[in-house]
C-alpha cells in the first residue's frame, strides 16, 4: 500500500528570522589602542552564524586558510525553541483580507496612481513559538569586549522590534528582539595553538516566532454588470447608491434592468426584455 505524501511547503521562516536577528548586530566597530603614529584606529566587527566549535575554528582560519585569525568578532546560534503556549489564540481561525497591487508596465516598472491586480488572500491562525538565541563576542582583549558590550547593552531595554517581512498580508511580520538582561564571561583556550585565551562573553536573546501555513490566494475581478428584476429594482438600487430617476411610462414591457459600469465607475441602466 502507498503512502500518502502530504502537501509540501517552505517558507524559510527560520532563516528569515536568523538573518533579521544577526542584522541588528552589523554594522559595530571597536576602537584600537594608539598606533605608531599616534592615531587610534576603527576595526569593523562582522557577525556569523555558529556555534563554539565552528566559531573558534573560523577565527584560528581567519574565515579560510590563507589568512591570519581576526578578532574582534560575534556570533549568533540558536539554543531552544518551544511552543508559547500563553501566546495561542483561536487555533482554527482564519480571516480573509482584499488587497490591491501596484499596477507595473511589461519591464517590470511601477506605474503612477493606477491599480493593479486585485486579490483576496485567506489567511490562517499561525502557531507561536518562543526562540532563544545567543548572541557571543569573541575578543582577544577585555577593552574590546566592553566595548561591545557598551553598544550593544546600552540599544536593549530590553526590547527591539523586528520586521521579517514586508508583504501586506503577512500578519506576523512584526516581532521583539528580547534582550534577557543577563552577560554570562568565560575564557577560551583553543587546544593545540599559540594564540592568547579568548575572550567570550554571551548575551541570550529570544524572539517570538508565528509560524504560519500558507495562504490562499483568489485573483479577484470586478464586477461590470449587474442583472436585476424589475420587481426587485427598488431595493437593489438604492442598496448600492444610484440615484437615477426611470420613467416608466415611457418604456415597454420589461422584465429586467442590467446596470453597467463605466471607464469612470458610473453606473448607467440598460434595459431588455
Amino acid at each position: 500500500m502507498a503512502l500518502k505524501r502530504k502537501p509540501y511547503f517552505y517558507d524559510a521562516q527560520y532563516k528569515r528570522m536568523i538573518l533579521q536577528v544577526m542584522s541588528c548586530f552589523t554594522g559595530y566597530m571597536v576602537r584600537t589602542g594608539v598606533q605608531r603614529d599616534g592615531k587610534h584606529r576603527f576595526m569593523d566587527v562582522p557577525i556569523l552564524y555558529a556555534d563554539y566549535q565552528n566559531t573558534v575554528g573560523y577565527i584560528l582560519q581567519g574565515g579560510n586558510e590563507n589568512t591570519v585569525a581576526y578578532l574582534p568578532i560575534m556570533s549568533c546560534q540558536i539554543t531552544n525553541s518551544r511552543q508559547a503556549n500563553e501566546l495561542r489564540q483561536a487555533p482554527q481561525h482564519f480571516e480573509r483580507i482584499n488587497i490591491t497591487e501596484r499596477a507595473r508596465d511589461a519591464e517590470g516598472n511601477l506605474l503612477i496612481n493606477q491599480p493593479g491586480k486585485r486579490k483576496s488572500i485567506e489567511r490562517f491562525q499561525p502557531v507561536p513559538y518562543e526562540v532563544s538565541f545567543d548572541i557571543s563576542v569573541w575578543a582577544s582583549n577585555q577593552d574590546q569586549q566592553f566595548q561591545l558590550l557598551e553598544q550593544i547593552q546600552s540599544v536593549f531595554n530590553p526590547d527591539m522590534d523586528i520586521a521579517l517581512s514586508n508583504s501586506l498580508a503577512d500578519w506576523t511580520f512584526l516581532t521583539s528582539l528580547i534582550y534577557k538582561g543577563e552577560t554570562n564571561f568565560e575564557k577560551a583556550i583553543p587546544a593545540e595553538t599559540d594564540i592568547d585565551p579568548l575572550n567570550v562573553a554571551t548575551l541570550p536573546f529570544t524572539v517570538i516566532l508565528w509560524l504560519s501555513v500558507p495562504a490562499r490566494v483568489f485573483e479577484t475581478k470586478p464586477i461590470f454588470k449587474i442583472k436585476v428584476p424589475i420587481l426587485e429594482l427598488d431595493e437593489q438600487t438604492q442598496s448600492i447608491g444610484v440615484r437615477q430617476t426611470i420613467e416608466f411610462d415611457d418604456l415597454t414591457e420589461l422584465d429586467f434592468f442590467q446596470l453597467c459600469a463605466d471607464e469612470d465607475d458610473v453606473l448607467q441602466f440598460q434595459s431588455f426584455n
